[in-house]
């Protein structure tokens, strides 16, 4: 085989691959710019190998048999390659980002065409031997000879002369054209990759734009080489350049396809690619090897090589399959080696790296980012269904949307758990079309920036929804991305239960150490010891429902005379309640000094707690300033439980001067109430808890049920007067929990004998 017939049959076995490729790419997507672009930049690269081999083929015929005729017409038509210009320009419009004025004048799209056709035009009316006064030759044969024939015949000769230096020039310089829509096109294609921002598809413009300036490059030297006289009139170079430079820009397209997904293309298409360059290696191959073999066997055995022919064909049969599957899996290796950018390889990553994920917030920072560079979308979002005690609630993070059933996001959760699938979010618009208007625009500004809705389902139940695109490229999602989105969707869902499940249990833990807290802190507001004052015993317990209860009570000195006593209910549990006591515990204590009658301080106490809590924060207080020398008892008692005194022939005399609740209310003044506290008298203070106790009818213990109680029991001592009381109250209750906080406190004028007896023993109190 000569260089030159070599040559011919790479250029044609080249362009048939190229158009494959672009067959394969229009077919793929035909709607899509891009796409089309691509695919008219191939088909014009395949049209210029081929035509270009079909040259070199026509050469060699013409040196052995002289010229042919159709020689004319398959040169003049070698210039339709010459539309791979404006098919690159058209592609820099709309690669990697459409740009917006092209969408709008499609027009444009025809209009970059008008001068390659109008060239293509001129070079097959004219050409390089057509004369433009060609129909008139026949007039003037029969015109005869004379002035006027002569100086038409004169005319008409200029006027070719001048057709075909304009034809010349016009051929020459329309290169220039093809240079400035090249340059053009991958400066545009250049700007356009500064603005990206994707690593991957900057990775994709850089591949497509280094082998179109490669192409251009070739096209470039095509042209200026010829001018040069060592190459003058080697039109073999020239076509060796072209198609070379052809070649490899349609290779760069080729491998950025299969190496970085360029075109967002299926695998299936991918595939294609891969088949179209091993059968252009089998083609080499035969080139190169089995057609000399067969050359070399001609020499040697004559003639008579269709036997050894066949004997290729069989083997090659024999060997064609699994050779093309080594091949190609050999292409595939090479061009996807070392590979990170694969979809499938980044959300198989994205999967492992969900399922050590505990934080709501980093799962949707991490599901975006990497969704977006691996699919090529503008924007990945991840919706979640949250329940709360208002309601269930769509949360994107930034913000969220009650959920009402009958509304447009109860609609758009049923449709997707019907589904199960990834929808196209028209798809859901079409399904819901009679929402009131205001649902409507409800549920666009919340999906409208999507194109595909992925549903996350836990039990047949929607707890969420990935909201995925547009692409940046403009094209569609393909089953692959589907698939993918499916199967990524089930790591969601288990991702987001566990991280559910760490954040109760975190709540939980967050909730027993605040519980734990709150009730050392309640602990320590409480008094250790009870003051000693001769004449006068006392005796206090507090017993909360649950951790943390809502009870306090106070009992101190100051000075040798003075025993304050307090006893209260604040509203609220746990923390909060322990935080109020604490406020109350302070006030009370720091205005005690200062302040000259319980009332007064009352007073202080409830515009504190009023001005530093919301209403709903208030309490029940009782105080009560002992004066143990003339037994004298000032009180005032805020909304509390009447205190009932015991006295010794057993009357009962409840105490409730005062006023309103501390913190609901602002200005309330409260007045003192008086109490000669005699020898054997009793003050019993109590909360709600021991008369709100139930029984099995939840029938309450009640305030008579206590008054009798204590006028049989007012004699025992403090201690076993609590004891009492309190076992009663169980067994009024059967053994049941209280339902609500016990506190009591007693303090009792104790006769002379039983003073003496407990002078020294200091009794400490007990605390629940």
């Amino acid at each position: 085989m000569s260089y030159s017939l070599f040559l011919s049959s790479f250029y044609l076995v080249g362009g048939v691959v190229i158009l494959f490729f672009g067959v394969v790419i229009l077919r793929e997507q035909p709607r899509s710019p891009v796409h089309r672009a691509t695919a008219l930049m191939l088909f014009s690269g395949a049209l210029g190998t081929i035509l270009g081999a079909l040259g070199q083929l026509l050469q060699l015929r013409e040196a052995t048999a002289g010229p042919v005729a159709a020689g004319g017409y398959l040169r003049h038509f070698a210039y339709l390659w010459e539309f791979f210009f404006p098919s690159l320009l058209y592609f820099s419009l709309v690669y990697p980002v459409q740009q917006h004025w092209v969408r709008r004048r499609q027009v444009l799209e025809v209009a970059l065409y008008v001068p390659h056709f109008f060239h293509l035009t001129l070079v097959l009316l004219l050409g390089e031997t057509a004369r433009l006064t060609r129909p008139f030759d026949v007039l003037l044969e029969h015109g005869g000879s004379g002035g006027i024939t002569d100086f038409l015949s004169t005319v008409m000769g200029l006027v070719d002369v001048v057709v075909a230096l304009m034809n010349k020039v016009h051929q020459q310089l329309f290169s220039l054209v093809n240079v400035a829509y090249a340059g053009v096109g991958l400066a545009l294609l250049w700007r356009s990759r500064a603005h990206v921002v994707v690593p991957r598809l900057r990775g994709q413009v850089a591949i497509v734009f280094g082998g179109l300036a490669l192409g251009v490059v070739g096209y470039v030297a095509a042209v200026l080489l010829p001018l040069l006289r060592p190459y003058r009139d080697n039109t073999s170079l020239m076509v060796f350049l072209i198609s070379v430079a052809l070649i490899v820009a349609s290779v760069t397209i080729a491998y950025a396809i299969v190496r970085h997904k360029f075109l967002d293309m299926q695998n299936l298409a991918r595939r294609s690619i891969l088949y179209g360059t091993t059968a252009l290696v089998f083609a080499l191959v035969y080139l190169l090897v089995v057609k000399q073999i067969t050359r070399f066997s001609a020499q040697v055995f004559g003639p008579t090589t269709e036997v050894i022919e066949a004997g290729f064909i069989v083997l090659s049969i024999i060997i064609f399959q699994p050779l093309l599957t080594t091949v190609e899996d050999l292409i595939e290796g090479v061009l996807r080696s070392g590979e990170k950018s694969d979809p499938q390889s980044i959300i198989a990553g994205l999967g492992r790296q969900l399922a050590a994920e505990v934080d709501l917030r980093g799962m949707r920072a991490r599901l975006g980012e990497t969704l977006a560079r691996s699919l090529l979308v503008q924007r990945v979002q991840l919706l979640t269904v949250e329940q709360h005690e208002g309601g269930p609630l769509l949360d994107r993070g930034e913000a969220r949307a009650s959920i009402e059933p009958g509304d447009g996001f109860d609609g758009l959760l049923r449709f997707l758990a019907a589904s199960g699938q990834p929808v196209l979010r028209h798809e859901v618009e079409r399904a819901l079309p009679d929402l009131a208007e205001k649902e409507k625009l409800r549920l666009q500004e919340w999906i409208g920036q999507y194109h595909l809705l992925v549903p996350l389902l836990h039990q047949d139940e929607v707890r969420g929804f990935l909201g995925v695109g547009p692409k940046l490229t403009g094209g569609r999602f393909h089953s692959e991305d589907l698939a993918l989105l499916t199967l990524l969707a089930s790591q969601v869902i288990t991702s987001l239960e566990n991280v559910r499940l760490v954040s109760e249990n975190v709540q939980k833990r967050i909730l027993e150490e605040e519980i734990s807290l709150a009730t050392e802190i309640q602990r320590r507001l409480l008094p250790a010891a009870f003051p000693h004052h001769p004449g006068y015993d006392s005796f206090a317990v507090s017993l909360a429902s649950k951790a943390v209860g809502g009870d306090y009570f106070d009992l101190f000195s100051e000075g040798d005379r003075r025993l304050h006593l307090a006893i209260a209910d604040v509203s609220g549990k746990g923390m909060a309640a322990a935080l109020l006591m604490s406020s109350l515990r302070a006030a009370l204590r720091s205005n005690v000094a200062h302040l000259q009658s319980p009332a007064q301080v009352l007073t202080r106490i409830n515009t504190l707690l009023y001005e530093s809590t919301s209403p709903e924060k208030f309490a029940t207080f009782f105080y009560g300033v002992l004066d143990t020398e003339n037994h004298e008892l000032l009180y005032a008692n805020a909304g509390h439980n009447y205190p009932v005194v015991v006295h010794a022939d057993r009357r009962t005399t409840v105490l409730s001067d005062g006023g309103l609740v501390l913190g609901a209310f602002p200005d309330v003044h409260y007045h003192d109430g008086r109490l000669r506290f005699e020898v054997g008298d009793t003050l019993f203070l109590y909360t709600d808890g021991v008369t709100e106790a139930t029984d099995g009818e939840e029938l309450d213990f009640g305030e008579e049920r206590l008054y009798e109680l204590l006028r049989r029991t007012h004699t025992l001592c403090p201690k076993d007067l609590v004891q009492g009381v309190l076992d009663e109250v169980r067994a009024f209750a059967a053994g049941a929990d209280p339902a609500d906080d016990v506190t009591m406190l007693v303090l009792q004028r104790q006769l002379q004998e039983e003073a003496l007896e407990t002078a020294s023993a200091g009794e400490a109190g007990l605390h629940g």
